[in-house]
């Protein structure tokens, strides 16, 4: 597989990875860094994930649409390949009328995936968030969890700061004037350009989570990674908590 980031300009809206087939398995070694790779050029590039339905795969697919249970594993498992990989959506190809489709169970499993599809993003929390109306996805929860199964504090360690040099480049860059902004219930930082929302670990939610990490008794936060500081910043926002408070 040959691609080049430069492909993914600010044309592009929407780029498909073609194709996974069934079962999932294979192919995932070309998904590693796809997204990534793409939006290392352009953030606003929306990634969508390419399952082929027909060829070889006719006669699985065909078989799998007329059972509830084999619908409900191929939606699942569909929606855990696209969110590992960082995919924002799905695609099915090649599916058309033919003797093994029985087309109202085809209508039946687009039914369910779009409704499976719709629940699991509302129910999808910010990355970073430390809190969160959502209890699997904010870090307090997890933290909270470690802590009741009697993982001891100071073996904790708080994870954060991903992709912030990258992502304020993206801002300055890309969000047409867009001022990023600080949420104090969720602890993160985000900003929105158009239909684009990009939450991030900032230097205010740093401060706050660094000063969340000393009152739970953790052995520190991870800084992953230095090369992603933007002069030093957020590095120096945890610093001056660690030696002041």
């Amino acid at each position: 597989m040959s691609f080049h980031p430069s492909m993914a300009g600010k044309t592009i809206a929407f780029l498909l990875f073609l194709f996974i087939y069934l079962p999932h398995s294979n192919g995932a070694r070309w998904l590693l860094g796809f997204s990534h790779t793409v939006k290392h050029k352009n953030l606003s590039v929306v990634t969508l994930l390419s399952i082929q339905g027909t060829g070889q795969n006719s006669s699985i697919f065909g078989s799998l649409i007329n059972q509830s249970s084999s619908r409900k594993t191929f939606i699942k498992s569909s929606i855990e390949t696209a969110r590992l990989y960082g995919f924002h959506g799905l695609d099915l190809a090649g599916v058309k009328p033919s003797r093994t489709i029985n087309m109202t169970n085809l209508g039946t499993l687009f039914d369910e995936w779009h409704d499976e599809v719709n629940f699991e993003a509302r129910n999808s929390g910010a990355h970073v968030a430390l809190y969160g109306s959502s209890s699997w996805f904010n870090t307090n929860y997890s933290i909270s969890e470690w802590l009741r199964i009697g993982v001891e504090a100071e073996k904790l360690v708080l994870d954060g700061s991903i992709g912030y040099k990258f992502i304020k480049s993206y801002v300055r860059d890309y969000g047409y004037r867009a001022a990023s902004v600080y949420n104090h219930t969720y602890v993160m930082n985000f900003f929105t350009t158009g239909t684009n929302w990009i939450n991030f670990d900032g230097v205010e939610a740093i401060r706050a989570k660094v000063s969340y990490a000393k009152e739970k008794g953790l052995l520190g936060y991870n800084v992953f990674q230095l090369s992603n500081d933007d002069k030093w910043k957020l590095s120096s926002a945890g610093m001056e908590l660690l030696f002041t408070c």
